[in-house]
This record gives C-alpha cells, sequence and structure tokens, in this order.
C-alpha cells in the first residue's frame, strides 16, 4: 500500500464542493458503477445510487448552507484500482461544533478516482453514550 495524493486531492476536492453546497462536485466524484453507497451519521442516511447520492447531497446543501471544516489528519493509501481515505473533521454548524470522522473508499474508473463508498459517523464518547467508559487505546 502507498499514499496516494491523488485520493487526497480528489478528497480534498469534495469537502471544497461540500462546504460552497456545490453539488456538481458531488456528481462528478461519485461513481455510476452499482453498489455505489453513501452512508451519513442520521439513521435514515443510507443512499445506493449515485443519483440518489446526488439528490441527497443536493437537498441537505439547500438545507444547510454554509459550513466551516476544520480538517485534521488526511490518511489516504492505495493498493491498484482501489484507494481508500479516513479524515477526522470539526464542522461548525448553526453555532455548534460537531466531531465527525469519515472513511472514503474509491476506485479507479476510466483514469479517474471516484468514491464507491462514504461513511461519516459521530464521534460521541462511550460515556455519553453508554454512561461508561470503555477501553478505547
Amino acid at each position: 500500500m502507498n499514499s496516494s495524493v491523488e485520493i487526497k486531492n480528489a478528497v480534498l476536492a469534495l469537502y471544497e464542493g461540500m462546504s460552497k453546497g456545490d453539488v456538481s462536485t458531488v456528481e462528478r466524484l461519485f461513481s455510476h458503477q452499482d453498489g455505489v453507497l453513501a452512508i451519513g451519521s442520521d439513521p435514515n442516511e443510507w443512499w445506493a445510487d449515485h443519483d440518489t447520492i446526488v439528490r441527497a447531497f443536493k437537498a441537505q446543501f439547500q438545507e444547510m448552507g454554509a459550513r466551516q471544516v476544520q480538517v485534521g489528519e488526511l490518511n489516504t493509501l492505495v493498493e491498484g484500482t482501489v484507494g481508500w481515505a479516513d479524515r477526522h473533521l470539526v464542522r461548525r454548524m448553526y453555532g455548534k461544533e460537531v466531531t465527525i470522522r469519515e472513511t472514503l473508499i474509491f476506485h479507479l474508473e476510466d483514469g479517474e478516482w471516484k468514491i464507491v463508498q462514504f461513511h461519516a459517523s459521530l464521534a460521541i464518547p462511550n460515556n455519553q453514550m453508554f454512561g461508561k467508559e470503555f477501553a478505547a487505546k
């Protein structure tokens, strides 16, 4: 496995587009192949084809408006025609800071890296979620 500047650039382009509410970036970066999937942090955010993903992001861009994003470390790796990235984000929306973790899986399609899976989760400490600490390190 090797680090990948191309995957890094694709992820950064996605987040720039998301921060601007630019749905054309989502449209361009997500795969049209069967099996493409985007999973958001809300239980109802499970979108399983390109057109549905684009519609969902477009609707959320319109609803949320501008967002500020502080980017944590971005890790990108590639092996053959598959690449992946993980990122820790702090987004400031509606006067609140929200810690979000995201993973993205890419596939090389016609010379371009396309997202085939996107998954976001909210980072909630175990003691807040379950009322108890668990080993985390």
